[in-house]
């Protein structure tokens, strides 16, 4: 018997106009300064991938000496990539995404990443 899936990864190439967006997945390397401080530094991991990103919600949180708010996104890219994790960022233009969660669907045909920016 034969297990065909419920999607073909060819129909992806008819939705060009569904991942409007490109963006950079970007992985950081610490090192540290002369004083045992460390330091993150980020590089480009894979550039200019087909996405989709939407609002997801957010939140706002006060303290009695700041208040900072945490905005959710939802990041698509057009292709399956195992290699993302969650220790990596999202960069859209001059937009910068904290990854949350990784996942695929059952086809291993597109990525979902939730995001959020904290500001």
């Amino acid at each position: 018997m034969t297990i065909r899936a419920l999607t073909d990864s060819r129909m992806l190439d008819q939705l060009a106009d569904f991942f409007l967006q490109t963006c950079t997945i970007q992985v950081a390397t610490e090192t540290q300064n002369s004083v045992g401080d460390v330091i993150q530094s980020w590089s480009d991991y894979v550039v200019d991938l087909p996405c989709r990103i939407a609002a997801a919600g957010g939140s706002e949180n006060r303290r009695p000496n700041m208040t900072y708010s945490i905005d959710n996104f939802i990041v698509l890219l057009r292709d399956y990539y195992d290699t993302i994790t969650n220790k990596m960022r999202v960069k859209n233009g001059s937009t910068y995404y904290n990854i949350l969660l990784v996942e695929h669907d059952a086809q291993n045909v597109m990525t979902k990443l939730t995001v959020e920016i904290v500001k």
